[in-house]
Parts: structure tokens; sequence; C-alpha cells
């Protein structure tokens, strides 16, 4: 066999091989076009009928969109495992914008779609950070809330795209586990999580101190509190603990989303990831 050919049967079974990893991890995320994904990345047939999914000029409009940035995408030799990464995100992205359609929501009609002064529109331009944000990403799991920014911003016109590029970075900069620590705002109560700060003890216990450097970093930055939902003044944000000193101070029976941290939680889908995730973390906040 020549070498072109040996190439040839490689990228086949490269392509194989992504096609059944997002046969699995697509199917858990709702629903499965990974035919119309591969339809998409090579301009085929199926391209035409993912626009036919969602409907009239958006459903082209999305549909160009994502071909367009995908064939570019993987122009770029991609390697097996970042394939499947891709293709995994716009499985994810297809199927909820479909979703959504079918249940008779409209995408945003504010002009995101069209082509710009750059002979590119802004959903191409955000749909590419996505997938070369996803194309490297090593925590996988992370890889469908991704997906679901992304069909979030398809249907938000109070997003514009240097706010959908700045969501899209703060993503990609946190941790699958910090994610998991933004859905736990959202239903600590059900966990009974601790309802006194740390200085009374010491913390020097790596699956204890490991979380709090992450609530730390989620603080600093502003996407969560640990004043609770109200935004307290004076004596009572220093009797709450209103930032963390160090590690000790923070209250996990009063952490609360806030600004970009609930934005997040909520364009991203954060309440779909399972309750066996945040288990773990909230055994170790009680």
């Amino acid at each position: 066999m020549s070498k072109e050919s040996e190439n040839a049967a490689q990228e086949d079974h490269d392509d194989e091989q992504a096609l059944k990893y997002m046969l699995d991890i697509g199917s858990s995320g709702g629903g499965n076009l990974a035919g119309a994904w591969l339809g998409l990345l090579l301009g085929g047939p199926s391209g035409a009928l993912v626009g036919a999914f969602f409907g009239g000029a958006a459903g082209k409009a999305i549909e160009i969109a994502l071909r367009v940035v995908s064939q570019e995408i993987w122009a770029r030799q991609l390697s097996t495992r970042e394939r499947m990464r891709v293709g995994t995100v716009l499985d994810v992205v297809i199927t909820e914008i479909r979703r959504r359609v079918e249940a008779g929501e409209s995408v945003r009609a504010d002009g995101f779609f069209n082509e710009n002064e750059t002979g590119r529109s802004d959903a191409e331009e955000v749909a590419e950070s996505v997938l070369l944000k996803v194309q490297r990403e090593p925590e996988e799991k992370k890889i469908p809330y991704m997906g679901y920014l992304l069909s979030s911003i398809a249907f938000d016109p109070e997003i514009s795209v240097h706010m959908a590029q700045q969501l899209t970075k703060i993503a990609e900069q946190l941790t699958y586990r910090q994610l998991c620590i933004l859905k736990l705002c959202d239903v600590k109560d059900k966990y009974g999580l601790r309802r006194k700060d740390y200085r009374d003890q010491i913390v020097d216990e790596r699956n204890i101190y490991q979380i709090l450097y992450e609530c730390a970093e989620l603080d600093s930055k502003q996407y969560i509190n640990f004043r609770g939902k109200a935004d307290l003044h004076s004596k009572e944000r220093k009797d709450f603990g209103a930032t963390i000193d160090g590690l000790t101070s923070p209250t996990p029976s009063h952490m609360a989303l806030q600004g970009i941290g609930e934005d997040l939680f909520n364009l991203m889908k954060l309440s779909l990831i399972p309750d066996a995730d945040i288990a773990p973390i909230a055994e170790q906040l009680k």
C-alpha cells in the first residue's frame, strides 16, 4: 500500500472514530445529529438538511455559519481527539437550536448572522472562537456546556459579539469543577452546606483547601459571593464574610451566583451538570 493510501485509510479511520465518539457523548446530551454534523463538515447534502431543520432564512444563516466555520477548523489538520471535541460541540449546538426552534422560540434577528464589513458574520466569529477553544480542551466534560453557550448566544440579542467573546474566554479558563461550583450555588440548600466559616479550624487537608482555592478564584472575579443573594452592606457584610480572607472566611451555605457567574450558569445550562459531579464537592463543604 502506498503512503498516500495509508494516509487516506488513517483519515477514514479517524473520521469513523470521531463519529463513534459523537454518537456516544452526543446522545447523552439529549439528541444525536452526528450525520448532519458530518454533512456540515463535508459540505454534503446533510448540511442542507440542517438548514431545513431550523427553517427559513434563520435556518439558512445558521447552516452557513456552522458549515463555514467547521470546514475552516477541519482544514487545520486536527488530531482525532480534536475532531471529536469539535464534533461534539457542533452536535450539541445543532440539537439545541433545533429543539428551541421547534418549541416556538426565534433566533436573534439583530443582524448577528449577517455578513458584516469584515466579510463574515458575528455568528461565525463567535462560533470559531468556541470551536478553537474546545479543540484543545483537556477537560472533555466541559465541552457539551460550551455547545450550550454557543446555542444560547444565537437566541439572545442582548449579548453583543464583544460580550460573547468575553463569556467564551471566561468559560474556557474555568475548570470543570468550578462550573460544578457555579451549579452548587444554585442547589446548595439540598446539600446542607457548612453554616459557618473556617476560621476556627486549620485548613490543611488537600481535599478541602483545593476546593476553597477554586471558590476563592470565583469570588475574587466576582462570579460568586458568600453574602447570599442580597447585596449586604456595612456590618451585615462583615458578619457574613463579604470576601475570602485567605481561605478561611467563606461560609459555604451563603454562596450565591452573581454577575457573569449567573450568566454562565444560565447560558451554559449548568443545571444539567449531573448531581454525581456535584455531590463530592458538596461533601467537602458540609
